[in-house]
């Protein structure tokens, strides 16, 4: 399993957390205009159990960029923050 993929897997499991009723195949196309129950505190929650996951620290200031599953997937992948966790 390459890194991003990987990351990937664990991002869905993450969303799986916080959105059960979300069917396990939408979860990659998943977004705060997509999904109903996705408002700021789902987005809070969301970055904890992420933080949990990938053990790191999200910056409140980045909280701006998780709004789909694909932004925060493109967010994880940074080397920057992989170098980090």
């Amino acid at each position: 399993m390459t890194p991003s993929t990987e990351i990937a897997s664990q991002l869905e499991d993450c969303l799986a957390v916080v959105f059960p009723d979300v069917p396990r195949k939408q979860l990659r196309n998943a977004s705060v205009s997509s999904v109903a129950q996705w408002d700021s505190l789902a987005t809070l929650t969301l970055v904890s159990v992420i933080e949990e996951t990938f053990q790191t620290q999200i910056p409140a200031d980045d909280l701006e960029e998780f709004l789909s599953f694909e932004l925060i997937l493109d967010y994880l992948s940074r080397p920057a923050l992989r170098a980090a966790a």
